[in-house]
């Protein structure tokens, strides 16, 4: 008898296992449609958006063109890493960044639609950093963090 009950137990566990894991199997499956979804969201903003970037570029090219800076849209390969959307590289070359000088902005956008920003000086990488979100990102949100990359890759007054 003893044994019988232990039988009836266990198979109450186990289905009760079964259970929580075929819930959280879709629950995962939630999740990962929802991800999905946001991410195509976020891609077709993107490309939106990626237009606004190149406006600033161009703006903030154009107000700086006394002083004989310009900023440049690097090319940059398509390896980055899962969850992220687009890798942007601008620098004040159009080629890649020799190793004796970094200078540049990165501009990591996610799936989740947060843009991660890495700046760089000559020797110093990262130099600073910030984050906002692709929805907030229009040409003026764009050229702040371009301006603040050109700010901290000029040197002081007193030189």
């Amino acid at each position: 008898m003893m044994t019988d009950q232990r039988v009836k137990d266990l198979l109450a566990r186990q289905s009760l296992a079964a259970s929580a894991r075929r819930k959280r199997e879709r629950q995962a499956e939630e999740a990962a449609e929802k991800a999905a979804a946001r991410r195509a969201v976020v891609q077709e903003l993107w490309r939106e958006k990626s237009k606004d970037l190149d406006e600033a570029i161009e703006r903030l090219n154009e107000l700086m063109a006394a002083n004989d800076v310009k900023l440049h849209r690097r090319w940059t390969d398509n390896s980055r890493p899962a969850g992220q959307i687009e890798r942007v590289e601008v620098g004040f070359s159009a080629h890649d960044y020799l190793r004796s000088d970094m200078r540049c902005i990165m501009f990591h956008v996610h799936g989740d639609g947060s843009v991660h920003v890495r700046m760089a000086t000559k020797h110093r990488i990262p130099a600073k950093e910030e984050e906002f979100h692709l929805e907030d990102a229009d040409v003026d949100r764009w050229m702040t963090s371009l301006v603040d990359f050109v700010d901290i890759n000029t040197p002081p007054a007193n030189m």
